[in-house]
């Protein structure tokens, strides 16, 4: 029987994903730089072509711009209720479901229900539940607490300037504390049951479990759900579309970008709105990019270390300027107070044993509370 033979050509695998690198080349970073290029440009109205570039003035225009500077700020503050409130809500579900309580994925499905709803349709369904009519002609959410007997509950919701950006993240944390819910509970699931069980071997209680075993356990997803809520809330524009359309009373960067570019068809002013919620996002990006990778103060200086080791190979070390010479020899001695291995800090009650201990430090516990002796246990003291 004849061996099939195959051929290891180290650039098969380089062409089957050409396609998907020369559209992301072209329609996502060679879009970004033609933004870039147009944001610079001249070009401020449609019945125009002028050519050449102004710098960085477009940018420098939009910071005295009194209806950028409000989009801003109300950006600011839907993002942090945003992320507040679907983090706060989240974790809530999942804690009620971690413990796998009957009927589990009946609840899960309810939770996630929303995040089927696209936002522009559920931002014309809250559109009329955050009617702004109140008394005998409300309706929506007003009505119910009419019906009630609520009526100081009523309010203008979105029509209100004082208020409008907070009732616009309620919609937004109702569609994604589900999903955020499930990041949490994989997360809880992720732990080892042996932690819990020690613990309450040694007697620690459900509050000093959490708090000092399972929560700093969850703090890659913590910094995951921040991440991804971030990126959503400095994007939004069809949920508020949806609600209020392009009132300037819940005006925001994408709605600002869209009424310049499309109604006042001013493309470089535009298009630098444009940049600049792309650096926000590149930012968030970058952040998660140094979590993820790990390059934090110890790793960060182990490369100025391998940078300072190849300049010695390259080069005498006594022909470096002395400014050279004392930086990398500072990075070294830095490197090694940073790489020292720390001392795993202890829960806080003093009743655990070394075995909960034990369990702990193995699995990588790194709480801020102060450490504590162990002591023996019940059956060590016996």
């Amino acid at each position: 029987m004849a061996k099939s033979k195959h051929v290891n050509n180290p650039w098969g695998g380089f062409f089957f994903v050409l396609p998907s690198i020369l559209a992301m080349v072209i329609f996502v970073y060679g879009m970004i730089g033609w933004t870039v290029n147009v944001s610079f440009g001249k070009r401020v109205n449609a019945y125009t072509n002028a050519k050449g570039y102004v710098g960085f003035k477009n940018y420098k225009d939009l910071f005295g711009d009194s209806e950028f500077t409000h989009a801003f700020t109300n950006l600011l503050k839907f993002t942090g209720v945003f992320m507040i409130g679907t983090l706060l809500m989240g974790l809530i579900m999942s804690l009620l479901l971690e413990k796998g309580i009957k009927g589990e994925g009946f609840f899960r499905s309810i939770y996630l229900y929303p995040m089927a709803i696209s936002f522009i349709a559920m931002g014309t369904s809250w559109r009329w539940l955050m009617d702004s009519a109140q008394g005998d002609k409300a309706t929506g959410l007003n009505k119910i607490f009419h019906l009630a007997h609520l009526n100081f509950l009523q309010s203008n919701w979105y029509s209100s300037e004082k208020g409008a950006m907070f009732a616009m993240a309620l919609p937004a944390i109702w569609q994604m504390s589900g999903y955020i819910m499930a990041l949490f509970l994989a997360g809880f699931r992720g732990i080892p049951d042996e932690l819990r069980e020690a613990a309450r071997v040694d007697g620690a209680s459900e509050f000093q479990i959490y708090r000092s075993v399972l929560f700093p356990q969850l703090k890659p997803t913590f910094l995951t759900v921040l991440i991804i809520l971030g990126h959503i809330s400095m994007k939004v524009f069809d949920l508020i579309y949806g609600i209020a359309s392009k009132s300037y009373v819940t005006k925001v960067l994408a709605i600002y970008m869209w009424q310049v570019i499309y109604d006042f068809q001013n493309y470089a002013k535009g298009a630098s709105i444009a940049i600049i919620i792309c650096v926000l996002d590149c930012l968030l990006a970058a952040e998660q990019g140094v979590r993820n990778y790990g390059l934090e103060l110890g790793q960060t200086l182990h490369l100025v270390q391998d940078a300072a080791a190849m300049v010695r190979d390259f080069i005498k070390w006594d022909d470096l300027p002395a400014s050279l010479q004392h930086y990398a020899e500072s990075s070294v001695r830095a490197y090694k107070i940073a790489t020292t291995p720390p001392i795993h800090c202890q829960p806080e009650s003093t009743s655990w044993n070394s075995t909960a201990l034990t369990a702990l430090t193995t699995k990588g516990c790194s709480c801020s509370t102060p450490a504590v002796t162990a002591t023996p246990s019940r059956s060590m003291a016996v």
